[in-house]
Order: C-alpha cells, then structure tokens, then sequence
C-alpha cells in the first residue's frame, strides 16, 4: 500500500484471505518509497492444496482508510497421479529377460491418460519396454 503522503505514519495491519479463509502468519513492514512516501508491505507463506482466490485488506486507522485489493485467483496444478515401484534392488541374469510391475495410481477422479517410457542408460544388449505404455486413468482407477 502507497499512501503517497510523507506522514502520518500507517498504523493498520494488511490481512489476508485465501478462500474467505483468514490467512496466519503474516509480516507487515511500513517502510518509504523512492520518493520518501510511507508504504506498508505485507508477505505470508502458503501451500495451497487447491486453486483458490487471495485477497488483501489493509484495516485502516485515524488517518487512513480501510481499502481492498483486487482478488488475485491462484491455480494449483494437482498431481493426477503417482508411481508405485517396488523398493530393492532389481537383479537379471545375464541373458535373461525381467518383467517389474509398476502401479500407476491415480491422485483425483480425473480422467487422463499416462504415457510411460524407458529413460535413462542400459547395459549393453538390454533393452526396456512397457506393456501397455499409455494408461487410462478414470474415476479413481
């Protein structure tokens, strides 16, 4: 907030809301501008588990008056799903072929798809292949 005055001094606390919600843990710092004119600043920390609106209010004081700020909307990018892989170690014998079962389970109820793929480096005369490489998630499954 620029009050765009010199004085007096802002008094009032900036409070924030993430989905009408009163957000904690919020630091307010009045400090002066380029010009000398107070400004009061204000930071929190949050982990949003979904996308959500923020809102900023300075409360007022005497001289100045309460004020809001345009909402700011956050989106959050859900993971759509997660890997199982079996822990230990994943032992062939030379010239003989291995089959690991990998779980793709889902983190929503959203369909989608998952494309899978071999990366990284094989012994020489090793390949990898996936069986089936695309895996269609729906409702949880």
């Amino acid at each position: 907030m620029n009050t765009g005055l010199k004085s007096p001094a802002l008094t009032g606390q900036i409070n924030f809301t993430a989905n009408f919600q009163t957000v904690s843990g919020v630091t307010t710092t009045q400090s002066t501008d380029g010009s000398g004119n107070l400004i009061l600043q204000a930071t929190f920390t949050d982990t949003p588990q979904q996308s959500e609106w923020y809102n900023a209010t300075y409360s007022g004081d005497t001289n100045y008056a309460t004020s809001n700020a345009p909402g700011v909307f956050v989106n959050v990018n859900i993971p759509e799903f997660s890997l199982n892989v079996p822990t230990g170690s994943f032992t062939i014998t030379a010239g003989q072929s291995g089959t690991l079962q990998i779980s793709v389970v889902p983190a929503t109820n959203n369909s989608s798809p998952v494309t899978l793929s071999c990366n990284g480096n094989l012994p020489i005369g090793y390949s990898c292949s996936l069986q089936p490489s695309t895996v269609n998630l729906a409702n949880g499954g």
